[in-house]
């Protein structure tokens, strides 16, 4: 699915790129354990185009957003993707800004202009697993504030800024797991969670059995 290349039915013309491909919502309940696979999506972003749209290949949001993507899910938890392929996307592979409890797992995602996959403010219960993130201009994985208990396991992270960081105004990604990862060529940090100001209080973070190779000018840098 590609912006540009579907045709309105109403009008005839053309769909542009501040269009939604793929759009679910609803205003009062929205939809829990939406499953998507099995699927191509590419954000169409020119090389010569930045940051075009707010977000970019799926986007899932329980307070209604109202930013225009190539996939939108209005969704409050428990939604997995499996075995999509998401490229040249105009911001994030996948923006989860729901409550939590979602499963990425066998995707692929190439040249993103942000993050490969984004969890949101608050967002529980995780899981990464088996995935390829090339060219992540951002970060492959990416925490926002108060997102915890996160596992990111069994990936590939090749050509990317960063591995996986975070950015937290209060506390820092909590009660996480990054194990048997594999990074190659991380230009930046491939652990950055320096924006962090840690407390015991809300726990920490278990990084083991991670391979690094080629270049990369630090491996982890946080304030824990």
């Amino acid at each position: 699915i590609k912006p540009g290349a579907i045709q309105d039915h109403a009008s005839g013309t053309k769909v542009s790129t501040s269009h939604a491909l793929i759009r679910s919502w609803s205003t009062y309940w929205g939809c829990v354990g939406a499953y998507v696979h099995d699927l191509t999506l590419d954000g169409n972003r020119q090389a010569s185009e930045a940051n075009e749209w707010t977000n970019g290949c799926i986007h899932i949001d329980p307070v209604g957003s109202t930013i225009n993507d190539i996939t939108y899910t209005y969704a409050t938890s428990d939604n997995t993707f499996r075995r999509l392929i998401l490229k040249n996307s105009p911001f994030d592979g996948i923006s989860d800004q729901s409550t939590g409890g979602g499963i990425v797992e066998g995707c692929t995602f190439i040249n993103s202009f942000k993050h490969g996959v984004h969890f949101g403010t608050i967002y529980v219960n995780g899981k990464v697993y088996g995935n390829t993130f090339d060219t992540m201009l951002g970060s492959g994985v990416f925490w926002c504030q108060q997102a915890e208990n996160i596992v990111v396991t069994g990936n590939y992270f090749v050509d990317c800024y960063r591995g996986c960081s975070s950015v937290d105004f209060s506390t820092p990604p909590i009660n996480s797991i990054i194990a048997n990862n594999f990074f190659r060529d991380i230009t930046n940090v491939v652990l950055d969670f320096s924006n962090t100001s840690y407390s015991s209080t809300y726990g920490g973070m278990i990084i083991e059995s991670n391979i690094v190779m080629g270049l990369n000018n630090n491996f982890v840098r946080a304030n824990y």
